[in-house]
């Protein structure tokens, strides 16, 4: 059961029209799961939980060049355990090291938890200019009670951090405006009655986790990224931290170097793919597509759709002020 309310905003809205997908995920993704294991959580909510976190991994691509996974184990204290360089992105063992994970049992301090996880991803995940996907998920079931305040650090992950945290929140003692503090947007957020709800949630959690847009930061040409046939790759400026004073142009410049791609620009859809976004069609030569972003915008969002069955390019996506 999906709860929503006037101020609360669900997965729905993200998967609106993906029902139907595959739900198996090939993106190059940095993953963080932070999982509450506070006393209020039973020993068979626990085990739910963890169930739920191997089925989501066992979806994932895991290799060195696709997804990495890194677990936050938290209540009061918090137990980083990460596959990177560990096991070699050894899928087998990182579910296994779930499966392990022990119920911590005090209180539930998430902004201890959130600290921990940006510090391990500024450590050790990919470079912003590789332009990887990166994802927090926390799975709580309760308001933050010790440690750092999570309105102090919620808002360090999509800004230095630039990663997409997504909030997911099980049971009636975990508020609306706990969730929205913890998520980077008002749309990633999930609120469910219980833990066996979880574990049939997964599904459609993939579904999002996928479509989470890659951050990229302008001026920085990336290279060797690629997108299967009649798929997406998503991505995303954050704008708002660029000085725009009098409005300003991005040129995205595409190069297909095998295959074609599609280029869809929009400033308020984080997937945009047809309707209500631009586009252009990008041969094999370079393409400039020119977005006006006017004073106050907060993203620049843009996807590469594949149109042959194998498709890769560079691209940069370049300021220019007015």
């Amino acid at each position: 059961m999906y709860f929503l309310g006037a101020q609360f905003v669900t997965i729905l809205t993200i998967i609106h029209g993906l029902n139907g997908e595959n739900t198996t995920c090939d993106l190059a993704l940095d993953l963080i799961l932070i999982l509450d294991s506070s006393g209020s959580i039973s020993v068979p909510e626990f085990a739910h939980a963890k169930y739920a976190m191997v089925d989501l991994v066992e979806r994932l691509n895991i290799n060195e060049k696709g997804a990495h996974v890194a677990v936050v184990n938290y209540a009061t204290t918090v137990d980083l355990w990460a596959a990177f360089d560990v096991y070699n992105y050894d899928k087998i063992s990182l579910v296994e090291r779930i499966k392990d994970l022990e119920k911590l049992d005090t209180g539930t301090a998430t902004g201890d938890a959130l600290y921990v996880a940006r510090h391990h991803c500024e450590g050790v995940c990919r470079r912003p200019e590789q332009a990887v996907t990166r994802a927090f998920i926390v799975f709580t079931d309760g308001n933050s009670n010790s440690g750092r305040l999570v309105v102090d650090e919620a808002p360090l992950l999509p800004g230095p951090a630039m990663a997409n945290v997504f909030a997911v929140g099980i049971g009636d003692t975990i508020t609306n405006a706990e969730l929205i503090a913890i998520a980077s947007d008002k749309d990633y957020t999930l609120r469910l009655s219980n833990y066996i709800e979880l574990t049939t949630a997964i599904n459609n959690l993939t579904i999002a986790t996928c479509h989470f847009p890659a951050f990229i930061m302008p001026n920085i040409k990336i290279l060797n990224h690629q997108v299967g046939q009649n798929l997406y790759h998503y991505y995303q400026m954050n704008t708002q931290m660029i000085p725009n004073k009098n409005g300003m142009f991005i040129d995205l410049i595409v190069n297909n170097t095998v295959g074609r791609t599609q280029a869809y620009t929009s400033l308020t859809s984080k997937n945009p793919k047809g309707l209500n976004t631009r586009q252009a069609s990008t041969p094999l030569k370079d393409r400039t597509y020119t977005q006006y972003i006017p004073v106050g915008t907060n993203r620049f969002y843009f996807s590469l759709f594949g149109m042959e069955p194998v498709n890769q390019y560079h691209f940069v996506a370049q300021l220019r002020f007015l």
